[in-house]
């Protein structure tokens, strides 16, 4: 329910009252929702495109884990997918990028802190990994005559978790959150599985590295099955660092109301990562309700909201006199 949604409606907030109140300020302020943050057919499209990150010719080829194609949903929609590249703002023309959000983990709750200042925003690798078999009866195959495309993919899993969680820092994490297995006939040894794995970090290094060895395990694990394996990057966002007079201006901003805060890295992905490359850019967290996020419960209090619409504004108003 908050997910994204709270920092446009914060936004839009946040100009009303500067409007009613006609409370002056030097800067134009403007509220920018982003398209298919979550990828869908690509993550952070939205920004990616306004920030002249899109490749043009890539657009086309864009598609759903189930195949739909991001040109012809917004053919349908009315829209031309090759002409999103013309989303790209001009240089120099945004002068500071802030964004209120939920946590999405449990770290404020616990430590009873109200406002998060965030440091730095994780980048998000995702890959989908084809293992390649042979279908056969599923009763008149001896097993040790089976080429099972399931096992090779269920063993990466088990085995890429434990690397990622072994061989990569503190902060790294990694889900395998989609799985297909073709023909998908309980009499019928799996000729074709598919996983997409998604690893994140917030140093670009260690993402990197992690990414590249699990794409050798993948190898590894269908020489080791006597099948294939097809290793395709989905998408790739890089890690990015929130500026100091932004963060500054937060605490600032906290201090004047009395609210508590911290420093902190966010560990989900953020738009906000993709305007770092074109402008100065912050984020704010509130707690969210045990930690919960990306589930039907996802909620904070409606004090916490209250306060992190409050910080944004005078955020707000603190970069837009600067």
């Amino acid at each position: 329910m908050l997910d994204g949604a709270l920092g446009v409606i914060a936004g839009l907030e946040c100009l009303e009252v500067l409007a009613e109140t006609k409370t002056a300020h030097q800067r134009p302020l403007a509220v920018a929702a982003w398209t298919d943050e979550e990828g869908r057919y690509g993550s952070l499209f939205g920004s990616r495109a306004f920030c002249g990150k899109l490749d043009g010719a890539s657009v086309v080829d864009m598609a759903a884990v189930d195949g739909e194609r991001l040109a012809d949903v917004m053919t349908r929609a009315g829209f031309d997918a090759r002409r999103a590249p013309e989303a790209k703002a001009p240089a120099g023309s945004v002068a500071a990028y802030v964004e209120l959000h939920i946590e999405q983990g449990p770290r404020l709750e616990e430590s009873g802190v109200q406002i998060g200042v965030v440091e730095a925003i994780v980048g998000v690798r995702r890959s989908r990994i084809v293992f390649r078999g042979q279908a056969d009866h599923a009763g008149t195959t001896p097993m040790e005559r089976r080429r099972d495309a399931f096992l090779a993919a269920a063993d990466y899993a088990l085995r890429a978790r434990e690397h990622v969680v072994t061989r990569g820092t503190n902060r790294s994490v990694t889900n395998i959150g989609v799985v297909h297995v073709h023909p998908g006939a309980s009499n019928i040894v799996p000729g074709r599985a598919e996983l997409v794995h998604e690893m994140r970090d917030p140093d670009v290094a260690v993402l990197e590295r992690l990414w590249q060895e699990c794409r050798g395990l993948a190898d590894s694990v269908a020489r080791e099955r006597q099948i294939a394996a097809d290793v395709v990057p989905m998408s790739a966002t890089v890690p990015a660092l929130a500026a100091p007079r932004v963060q500054a201006s937060i605490e600032a901003a906290c201090r004047s109301l009395g609210l508590t805060s911290q420093r902190m890295y966010s560990a989900a992905g953020h738009d906000a990562q993709n305007l770092a490359a074109i402008t100065d850019m912050g984020m704010l967290f509130i707690p969210s309700k045990g930690g919960r996020s990306h589930r039907v419960d996802e909620m904070s209090d409606w004090d916490a909201i209250e306060r992190g619409a409050n910080t944004l504004l005078h955020t707000l108003l603190t970069l837009a006199r600067a």
